[in-house]
Formats: C-alpha cells, sequence, structure tokens
C-alpha cells in the first residue's frame, strides 16, 4: 500500500516547499468557507497554478470545512464548480449540506469527511463510508487500536501525525463562539483554550489547563502504515513554508527508511527551531497519557541547547557559557526561561565567543555543533538559575537547510480533457468532441472546398493530428484524437490548425453556456423549497436525571410534549421505569455525544434492550448514530422509528436538514452558536419540525484530555474524584467563568451561569420553533427544575 504523506498549504510559496521536500499531496483553503479562514489562503488562480504544473503527478485537496449559513449556499455551489473544472483530486467538508451537493452534483470531486465531523468510533466512520465518502479524517484523540479497526472496514483513513491540538473534539467545541462570538466551526476561532485559569479562585497560581502540547508521532507514523491508514496528515496552514518544508522533509525521511537516530534527531531539531511547543504522540500507545497538556508555558520555545548553562563573566561583560548541540551564528535567536513566567526572555546572539582546546576564548560569527561557546547576555536577562533551559528559536543555518525553489514560469491550466472525432468529407469537416468529467458533447463543422486528392494521406492524418493536439493558450487539452478521410483528401497543416482554433474558440462558447445552465439547473434543483407543514411549538424537556420529574404534578407533566432521556447517565431500568408512569409515546432517548468503541458496545447494548421494549422515539448526535439504531446512513430510516438530531448533528442550512429529512429524520435541534437570520432562514424552509435549546448548559468543550491530571501532575490516587459530580470553577484570564466536571476521563466545559435565551425564543416562536429545556451536567433539585420550567 503506498502511504500519502499530505502537507498543508497557507499559502503558494508553502505548497511548494511540500512539494520540493517529499509531500505526496497539499491541502489548502480559498478565501471563504475555511477552518482557517484567518490566512490569506488561496486564490482560484493560485490554485489553477498549482494544478497545471503539480497536477499530473500529485494530489490537491480543497478544505471547505466550516458549517455554512443559508445565505452562503450559492457561493458554496459557485465554488465547487470551479474546483470540479480545475480538477481537485477532492474536497474536506464538516457540513452534511455540502457533502450531499458534492454527492449529488460533483461525483468527480472525492468527498473527505473533516476531523472537524468529529468522527470517534467505527461505527461513525462506516456511516460516512455507507453515505458515500470515501475518506474520513479521524478524530485525534484515537488510539493505534482503535484506528487499525476503523482502517479494516473499507475507508480510507487520514490522521493526523504532527501539529497543534486542541483541547476539545474538533467540530464539538463551542468555547469560541458561546464567549466570543467568534466560532471554530467557521473558521475564527479565538483559541481560549489557550488562556490562562484561575483554578476554584485560586488567582496566584493561573493556569493553562486547557493548553495542548503539539502532536509529533515521530517513528509511530510506521506504526501507522502497518494499521492501514491511507493518509498521514500535517497540520498546519498557519504556519510558513519553512515549517511546512522541514516537517515534511523529516516524515518523508522516516517514511522512505531513514534509521540514522543522529540524522532524525538533528531533523526534528531543526522542526523545534522552526517552530515548537511541546511535543506529545497523544494517545497512539496509552489512552491515559498524563503529559499532553503544557500548563506552564505559552508559544513558540525552539530547540534546547542546554539546561546546564553557565553565567560568567569575561572582560567585563556577562555571558551564557554552554556545548552547543547545533550550528549557532550571530543574529540567530535565543530563549531563555524565567521561573514562573509563561513566555521566555528572548534576544538576538550579537557576540559569540568559542574556546579552542586550551581554553582560550575567540569572537567568531559561527560555531560548529558540539562547540562550547558563550553567547553574551542583554543586560535585562534575568539570572540564568540552576538548570534553566535555554533554546535556539531562529537560526540561519536552519533556514538555509531549507530553500524553496518557486517555479515561476508561465502556465495554462487545461481544465476541459476533450476526445475528439476529426470526420473530412469532400464539402466540409465535422468534428465531435467529448468532454471527460461532464459526459458534454460539442459539435461544430466548417464548410469546405476545392480540397485535392492526398498524395501521402498517412502523412495528411499524422499533420492534422499534430495540429489539433497543439492546445497550447486554451482551456482544452486532447485526450484522444481519431481522423477519418476516407476520401484521402489533402487539408494544408496552415488550414488545419485555423480549424483548430475556431473549432475550440466554439466549444469555449458552448462551454460557458453549458455551465451556466448547469449551475442554474443545480441550483433550481437545491433551492425550491420543501417545505410541507408548518412546524409546531412543541415543549420539550431533556433529562440526565429521571427524579427532576419528581416535582412535576401530573397535570404539568402531561403538559410536556416530550421528556428526552440522556442515555450517558439514565439506564435501560430508568427509561422502563418512566415509561410506566407516563406516556411512553412522549419518551425519546438521546445518544451521548462522544461514544468511542471501549464504550459502544455497551451503549450497543442498551440500546437493543430499549429497542426490543418498545421504545421508539430516538435523538441521534452524530451520523454514527445510524448504525446504533441498526439504520444505514444515507437511507430511510424504517418508519417503526421516530427519529430527531441533536445540535451536534449540525443541520445548519436548509440543504442539510432536507437531506436529513430525506433520511426519515424528523426534527432538528439548530446548533447554540446559530443567530437570529440563520434559524429563520431555516426554519421557513425546513419540512420537519426545528428545536432551539431555550434554557442550559452549552458543553463549551467536550474533551477526552484531562485538564485534572495536567494541574495535579497526574491521575489522583483518590478515583472519587473523578466521577461525573466532581466539579471545578475555572476564571479566564478575560473574565469568563466556566465549570471543569469530570467523569472518569472525560472532561465537559460548561459557563458558571445556564444559557437563558427565552426572550430571544419568544421573537423566534413565531417562525414555528420548537422549545427545549435541558437540564443536564449540574445537580438540580427537583422543585429546582419544576420552577425553572415554569419561568420558562
Amino acid at each position: 500500500m503506498n502511504i500519502e504523506l499530505l502537507s498543508p498549504a497557507g499559502e503558494i510559496k508553502s505548497a511548494e516547499a511540500a512539494f520540493q521536500y517529499g509531500a505526496d499531496a497539499i491541502y489548502l483553503g480559498l478565501d471563504k468557507f475555511s477552518a482557517r479562514s484567518g490566512l490569506s489562503n488561496f486564490t482560484l488562480e493560485d490554485l489553477e497554478k498549482l494544478i497545471a504544473i503539480y497536477g499530473t503527478t500529485k494530489k490537491i485537496y480543497v478544505a471547505i470545512n466550516t458549517l455554512i449559513k443559508d445565505n452562503e449556499l450559492d457561493d458554496v455551489i459557485n465554488m465547487l464548480e470551479e474546483l470540479s473544472v480545475a480538477g481537485v483530486t477532492g474536497v474536506i467538508v464538516q457540513d452534511l449540506g455540502v457533502a450531499s451537493i458534492v454527492k449529488k452534483h460533483f461525483p468527480n470531486l472525492e468527498l473527505h469527511a473533516s476531523t472537524q465531523m468529529a468522527v470517534h468510533n467505527k461505527a461513525g466512520a462506516q456511516a460516512l463510508k455507507d453515505y458515500g465518502f470515501s475518506r474520513v479524517v479521524l478524530a485525534r484523540e484515537l488510539s493505534l487500536d482503535e484506528i487499525a479497526d476503523i482502517s479494516s472496514i473499507g475507508i480510507e483513513t487520514e490522521v493526523f501525525i504532527h501539529g497543534a491540538l486542541c483541547f476539545g473534539y474538533s467540530g464539538l467545541c463551542l468555547a469560541s463562539a458561546m464567549l466570543t462570538g467568534k466560532s471554530a466551526n467557521r473558521g475564527t476561532c479565538l483559541y481560549p483554550c489557550r488562556d490562562a485559569y484561575a483554578v476554584n479562585g485560586n488567582n496566584k497560581n493561573s493556569s493553562h489547563v486547557f493548553s495542548m502540547k503539539d502532536m509529533a508521532q515521530n517513528q509511530n507514523v510506521n506504526d501507522l502504515v502497518k494499521a492501514g491508514v491511507a493518509s498521514l496528515k500535517i497540520e498546519g496552514r498557519k504556519k510558513n513554508s519553512l515549517y511546512v518544508a522541514s516537517v515534511t522533509d523529516y516524515y518523508r525521511k522516516i517514511l522512505d527508511g531513514e534509521t540514522s537516530k543522529y540524522k532524525l534527531e538533528n531533523l526534528n531539531r531543526n522542526i523545534r527551531t522552526i517552530f515548537s511547543r511541546g511535543q506529545t504522540d497523544l494517545y497512539m500507545h496509552n489512552r491515559k497519557n498524563s503529559g499532553v497538556i503544557e500548563t506552564d508555558i505559552m508559544g513558540h520555545r525552539g530547540a534546547e541547547l542546554s539546561s546546564k548553562a553557565k553565567q560568567v563573566v569575561y572582560k567585563g561583560k556577562t555571558y551564557a557559557e554552554l556545548i552547543t548541540p547545533m550550528k549557532l551564528e550571530v543574529r540567530d535567536g535565543i530563549q531563555v526561561d524565567v521561573l514562573g513566567a509563561e513566555k521566555p526572555f528572548g534576544f538576538s546572539i550579537e557576540k559569540l565567543l568559542c574556546s579552542d582546546n586550551s581554553n582560550n576564548w575567540k569572537e567568531v560569527f559561527k560555531v560548529g555543533e558540539n562547540s562550547l561557546v558563550r553567547i553574551l547576555l542583554p543586560r535585562n536577562v534575568p539570572a540564568l538559575e540552576s538548570k534553566v533551559k535555554i533554546y535556539c528559536s531562529s537560526s540561519a543555518d536552519v533556514k538555509q537547510n531549507y530553500q524553496v525553489i518557486s517555479d515561476n514560469k508561465e502556465y495554462v491550466l487545461s481544465k476541459y480533457k476533450l476526445s475528439m472525432d476529426c470526420k473530412l468529407l469532400k464539402d466540409k469537416i465535422n468534428i465531435t468532441a467529448r468532454e471527460e468529467t461532464t459526459g458534454q458533447v460539442f459539435v461544430f463543422e466548417e464548410a469546405l472546398s476545392g480540397l485535392e486528392k492526398a498524395n501521402n494521406p498517412q502523412k495528411v492524418e499524422e499533420g492534422v493530428a499534430k495540429a489539433f493536439m497543439q492546445t497550447g493558450g486554451s482551456e482544452f487539452s486532447l485526450k484522444e484524437f481519431v481522423f477519418t478521410n476516407n476520401d484521402n483528401l489533402f487539408l494544408p497543416l496552415s488550414e488545419a490548425k485555423n480549424i483548430r482554433r475556431k473549432t475550440l474558440d466554439a466549444f469555449a462558447i458552448d462551454v460557458k453556456k453549458y455551465r451556466e445552465e448547469r449551475l442554474a439547473r443545480i441550483k433550481q434543483e437545491l433551492f425550491v423549497s420543501s417545505k410541507t407543514q408548518p412546524c409546531s411549538n412543541k415543549k420539550i424537556i431533556k433529562i440526565d436525571n429521571v427524579e427532576y420529574l419528581n416535582g412535576f404534578y401530573s397535570q404539568e407533566l402531561a403538559d410536556i410534549d416530550e421528556i428526552c432521556l440522556d442515555l450517558t447517565s439514565i439506564s435501560y431500568l430508568d427509561a422502563d421505569e418512566l415509561a410506566l408512569n407516563s406516556d411512553k409515546h412522549k419518551i425519546r432517548l438521546a445518544m451521548p455525544i462522544i461514544c468511542r468503541d471501549h464504550e459502544y458496545k455497551s451503549l450497543s447494548k442498551n440500546v437493543k434492550k430499549l429497542l426490543d421494549s418498545g421504545f421508539n422515539k430516538w435523538q441521534i448526535t452524530g451520523a454514527w448514530g445510524f448504525e446504533a439504531l441498526g439504520q444505514k446512513f444515507g437511507s430511510k430510516i424504517s418508519s417503526e422509528l421516530d427519529v430527531s438530531a441533536d445540535w451536534s448533528f449540525y443541520g445548519f442550512n436548509s440543504i442539510a436538514i432536507k437531506e436529513m429529512a430525506d433520511m426519515g429524520i424528523t426534527r432538528v435541534c439548530v446548533a447554540p452558536e446559530d443567530d437570529v437570520e440563520n434559524i429563520k432562514a431555516i426554519v421557513e424552509k425546513s419540512p420537519i419540525e426545528v428545536e432551539l435549546i431555550a434554557y442550559g448548559d452549552i458543553p463549551l468543550f467536550i474533551s477526552d484530555n484531562c485538564a485534572y491530571r495536567a494541574y495535579n501532575d497526574g491521575c489522583p490516587e483518590d478515583k472519587s474524584l473523578c466521577k461525573a459530580n466532581n466539579k471545578v470553577e475555572l476564571l479566564s484570564s478575560h473574565g469568563n467563568e466556566m465549570v471543569l466536571i469530570r467523569n472518569k476521563c472525560r472532561n465537559l466545559v460548561i459557563s458558571k451561569k445556564s444559557r437563558n435565551i427565552v426572550a430571544e425564543y419568544k421573537k423566534l416562536a413565531s417562525f414555528g420553533l420548537s422549545l427545549r429545556a435541558d437540564f443536564l451536567y449540574r445537580e438540580y433539585n427537583p422543585e429546582e427544575v419544576n420552577e425553572i420550567w415554569t419561568s420558562l
């Protein structure tokens, strides 16, 4: 199996660096709908240049990996048309609406599920395979065994091997959106996970409890190859070309069999010099790895030079004396850790001394590795404490090792590949061409007169073929050319070239018209309203403890249209008992948002019991829920089941919701981060009910990275501290009050104050929304639940 090394490209030079240093493929974003919207990203012209130069030997994927609002769908369709014609290999998507458009209307584009889809179990990967995805980018949190198991089902798996990590599951993180209004799912994340937090009111020891180290799988990539992974992905579209070159080069050499420890250590040191936080292989071989969060250090450190440097005075000036493991020269960047500070003290080398064997010191411009050196320290540098680390954070030598040669030659992208049938007749020439991607057929005819017999028909055929194959300067290329000349006529080469030019000019007009008509048909089909009935204003309560209902009188319970039970905390017996004391048709059972494969077996048994007991109303949180219910994602759900979709399934636009409706989903919950204008747009077009969480606690982070282990240096001996009722209060440096809830090894973070948008809901109620109140994650008493519900 040929493993793909996939590198990031935030700009043209990064793309060139990736290919020059061994990438098989790159992924990039255009100016819209990319999860890295802060970048300049690529223009369509940039992309066409890359395809023209590298498209025959390399693969290029485009990320359209954000949630799409309803008023953006038109632009998305236009973009997909351009990508389809340009010849990109595939698109990486998060939004179900975008996936359905690609599947139905742009089948020449490979459909890849972004890590923003939070595919974290085999059921989820199987569901996407059933739907038509050719590849799934797995959640970063998975272990090698989980990755191997998923890779065995016959869908390509793509796995991150190097780069930045998020504290929460990608695609499920609402922290930035809910705290700042800048959404990670819309490409504008402000990274609250990198903030400092006071723990339980201790402002003196604020800690970066959510700030992850960078992933670095190093030699583990060989294990991933054996596990059947199709693509090894380097994170870093916000990094520069130097970073892309160094990381790509490092993993290329590992995959190609480089085993020299010395060479690999030097290459890894180069990467650290260019950019590095602490490094971790996350949970590749240990699901309870505690060393994944860096609580005390922020940002780029560099490659470590020494933790044994001495501060010495020489000729009246202060120097750091050390043995350098790498080459250094004047103007290289140095950083020194400062005890108690989250950021180091940085400076450029102004003066460099090197010692000879006689302990004589000589001022030099540069030194080789393993040299005993003295680096002049600035006057304001903090004193070098014992074991304080010194780093090289910028190196001229490292930069010199990764020169990127830009290809500035002129190019023409042949967007349309033609198979052409040319017939030379006595009075005309007839040309029929078929375009490879769309199947579109073009016909061109031109009247001819006075054609004479050819002395050498074979030479005529060769000349005409050569003339037509020269399509340079146009958007066409010839894949196949068949020439028929039954009358053995002579056609001058100059005339053949003239006819070729007229033919391609005519085809260009036809192509433009065809594309305009095709786009109009696609949009007409997609934008026809599918609303068949007004949505009802139901009242729904979702709970994770059945005792919460004890505060309601029987008539009050009767007024609730639906009771949704969270199966994360509620057992089969709880549901069965509630069904005896309430109308069973009112009860809906909700799947958890995260269900790793070690949890799935137990859950699926519980689901089967409940199905067998006659519970037919279910709420799913992702595509994997179809598998758990014995259904096939993309096909019609059994009429015996009533299945709704929670917010994490993301019905963010009318096309996504129509796709859900076509599968048989009966209701969808709008995303907590959505806005009034978009909610109104989708409700007006939705053929199924739409609900809104008007009260409750929204998960800001859902994480299998334990913050407790980070700020307490390991797991607690008292395992009761990891029960679901164990909570920690956090205060960010920006004043955000939050609560960290631990349940075994899973962390969930909510705001200290519950969300209550009932006032806004009243404005939205006229749209036809159902109201939902969630009593999850916190501890409530039954009377309190009743009081809050009544107030709503």
